[in-house]
């Protein structure tokens, strides 16, 4: 599959529908507007209470996948409803043109050769402007494109970021990850995925049938279970309703675990789809809840 086309495979998932969520714990929403260089980029945040009295907060940012926004994600992800994200700023960033540059994937983000590290860089200074900021007990989720990009921040930030979580794709290009501070890896993944496969192959999107296949979602989590030096193999709970593994005893207190989802197709785990939308990613899984599993798994690295 060409490089174009690799990128095409993870610019998928639209919001269709929201499904049920708990309570949401109590933030003050924010809009902000920032320069990068010379470009105009925008976030939304969630601030807890804890912040506004000057307890050091560790931030999440929810990276949306391509063709989405970060407004879209909030509802497709819910984080900021989740049991506990009280201990968390939550923000869900606005990518370039609707898509992300996770160095080797996607969209015009990526062709542009967008500062999107630069990105969460500034967001990470402005946010200082609300209370005081964790140095290196942050987090990413996101998915499809939005999970590429998680990784990237995970691969050049890894003295920031303590943890990451998502699915819907798989970052190609992990040359230059791995060599800093252990970051834990936490995989969601549909097992009925054709835009992704979960065991590599040709993506759905891909309609010559030409070019390199997508490695699978087992090939990436070995390469993260390799950087971190882990040990022992153990089965997991982290995502009800899914098959899930864990892999511990690995540097720095880190972890790799990765959840194969039945029944589902390219989703992230809680965001229910209608006709339309299962039509073309497959089924979803609204029943289960992403949010909160990818929640507990950071509250766990804090």
């Amino acid at each position: 599959m060409s490089l174009k086309l690799s990128c095409l495979a993870i610019l998928a998932a639209v919001a269709v529908t929201t499904a049920p969520t708990p309570a949401q714990a109590k933030f003050e929403l924010v809009e902000r507007k920032i320069k990068v260089g010379n470009r105009e980029r925008s976030y939304r945040a969630y601030i807890p209470d804890r912040v506004r009295a000057g307890r050091e907060t560790s931030v999440i940012f929810a990276f949306h996948p391509a063709l989405g926004s970060g407004k879209g994600f909030v509802d497709q992800a819910n984080l900021h409803r989740a049991s506990g994200a009280e201990d968390f700023i939550i923000v869900y960033p606005e990518g370039f043109r609707r898509t992300w540059n996770g160095g080797d994937c996607c969209g015009p983000a990526q062709r542009r050769k967008i500062d999107d590290l630069g990105f969460v860089k500034a967001m990470f200074q402005d946010l200082e402007n609300f209370g005081p900021i964790s140095k290196s007990r942050n987090f990413a989720a996101g998915f499809s494109n939005g999970w590429v990009m998680s990784q990237q921040v995970a691969c050049q930030m890894p003295d920031r970021f303590r943890a990451i979580a998502g699915g819907g794709a798989v970052k190609q290009d992990l040359s230059g990850c791995g060599r800093g501070s252990a970051v834990s890896i936490f995989i969601m993944h549909g097992l009925e995925d054709t835009i992704a496969p979960y065991q590599g192959g040709k993506s759905s999107l891909n309609k010559t049938g030409r070019g390199a296949e997508l490695p699978s979602v087992a090939q990436m989590a070995n390469f993260w279970k390799g950087a971190n030096n882990c040990g022992s193999k153990s089965s997991s709970s982290r995502l009800p309703g899914a098959s899930c593994e864990s892999f511990k005893g690995c540097s720095g207190g880190a972890e790799v675990t990765v959840c194969a989802v039945p029944n589902m197709g390219h989703w992230w785990p809680g965001h229910g789809g209608g006709r339309k939308g299962e039509k073309t990613f497959g089924p979803s899984r609204g029943d289960l809840n992403g949010a909160g599993a990818a929640i507990s798994f950071f509250r766990s690295k804090l």
